[in-house]
């Protein structure tokens, strides 16, 4: 009883209390908030997250719930605080929240209403993921939920063949109308997000005409970096392509590819000059350390004061095979100094080290091995990957020390020189993670 009085009774200051730290670092993570930029002016006033002034943390905070609530069709916003703690587990973006999440939260509302409700389905927090609600809803019928969309709107199709269609749609009605059965927030019924990605560019709707399984349709956005199923989840380019190769028939999505670094799209002429480029780019900028290299992990160009893992590089280094997604994804977009290790026959990554400014220089530098490092003493334990640690640790220190001392900042920028021309420069050519390391 006093749970579902809770519920009734939503406070959006004490939902605050209780999750606002946790959303604001979802907030830091959160990849897609395009359609609320002006989000993200108060965080150009501070260098870091943790660096916001309280008022400007709050004003976020204030913004952010605004967008949440806008998710929940109820008048009490009964279920604001079910969707305040799926965000701030950062398991759902921002736009997704006042779009799907809010179709699904209607269809919800609207079968409690009538009664129909499965006795699994009442109570919505026993729903630890919003994809639980998602497939929840998959197991009623249209009838109880709406109607189908029949208003085609205005599109365009670009191809056709035995295989596929592609359509460009052209306003929302058509975003919706080819993204029925779909979980894209641009298929959205309320709050849909088409229009703020169609101004940034077109999206291609790919829909097969003999579908390997019910449903199956695919959204690509170029501008965005998006490439979605029709569960709205990451394809594996390559996989795609091997069951639709014709997809690159179609210029315009291979003239982006080629603009976009996406090799598993590119014609062969531009996927043989990329792979070119990534080699070269490869061996200019590795450092030899006998039977080892390294490879910076670092985004060119980068000011020396803010370093970030580059998410192209470590992209393309997947696509050669020379990392693994599921092993080294997770680093890309950190603010590390990072170095990978690469055996000179195989050329797979060994490992990384990384170092994290402003932390203590024991605990802010750290080696991990690949669970593929054959060795019994481990990575960290050899003499070159135990050097470049030692040199690390001392960049740390001098750069603590360079916030008051300006010989130490001069100390701080010769060692800066002497990282990179000790272990590498970073690299520019980018790739794209699509899964296999051979196109179809």
């Amino acid at each position: 009883m006093r749970a579902k009085q809770f519920i009734r009774e939503y406070s959006r200051e004490k939902t605050q209390q209780v999750h606002g730290e946790k959303i604001i670092q979802a907030l830091q993570k959160d990849k897609q908030p395009r359609a609320d930029l002006d989000i993200w002016n108060l965080h150009s006033r501070s260098s870091s997250w943790k660096e916001l002034h309280p008022n400007d943390k709050q004003d976020l905070l204030n913004k952010v719930f605004a967008i949440i609530e806008m998710g929940d069709p109820t008048k009490n916003k009964e279920y604001s605080q079910w969707l305040a703690r799926m965000y701030s587990k950062q398991i759902i973006p921002l736009e997704d929240v006042k779009s799907k999440m809010r179709d699904a939260l209607e269809w919800y509302m609207t079968l409690k209403i009538r009664k129909k409700l499965k006795p699994e389905h009442k109570d919505i927090n026993q729903m630890k993921h919003p994809n639980d609600l998602l497939r929840a809803m998959e197991n009623y019928s249209e009838e109880d939920l709406e109607a189908p969309i029949t208003d085609r709107g205005s599109s365009r199709e670009i191809y056709r063949d035995s295989a596929i269609r592609v359509i460009v749609p052209k306003d929302t009605a058509a975003a919706c109308y080819y993204g029925q059965g779909t979980k894209w927030c641009t298929a959205a019924r309320s709050n849909n997000m088409f229009d703020q990605y169609h101004k940034m560019g077109d999206m291609y709707i790919i829909m097969p005409t003999k579908p390997k399984y019910e449903g199956e349709k695919y959204q690509f956005h170029f501008q965005s970096g998006q490439f979605m199923d029709e569960q709205d989840r990451d394809v594996d380019m390559y996989k795609v392509l091997k069951q639709y190769p014709s997809i690159r028939n179609i210029k315009t999505i291979t003239d982006w590819a080629k603009r976009k670094t996406i090799p598993a799209l590119m014609t062969d002429e531009d996927y043989a000059k990329w792979k070119d480029e990534s080699n070269t780019q490869i061996l200019n900028n590795r450092v030899m350390h006998g039977d080892m290299y390294t490879l910076s992990l670092n985004q060119p160009g980068n000011s020396i004061d803010s370093w970030k893992i580059s998410s192209s590089t470590i992209e393309m280094l997947v696509e050669k095979s020379m990392m693994k997604q599921a092993e080294w994804s997770m680093l890309a977009g950190t603010d590390y100094i990072a170095y990978g290790w690469f055996d000179t026959t195989s050329n797979t990554c060994l490992g990384v080290t990384y170092a994290e400014l402003g932390e203590d220089p024991e605990t802010g530098v750290l080696t991990i091995d690949n669970d593929q490092f054959e060795k019994a003493e481990g990575l960290s334990n050899e003499p070159e990957v135990k050097k470049l640690e030692k040199f690390l640790k001392g960049m740390v220190r001098i750069e603590i020390e360079a916030q008051s001392s300006g010989l130490a900042e001069e100390q701080y920028y010769k060692a800066v020189n002497q990282l990179l021309d000790s272990y590498g420069y970073p690299m520019s050519v980018t790739g794209y993670s699509g899964g296999e390391p051979e196109r179809a």
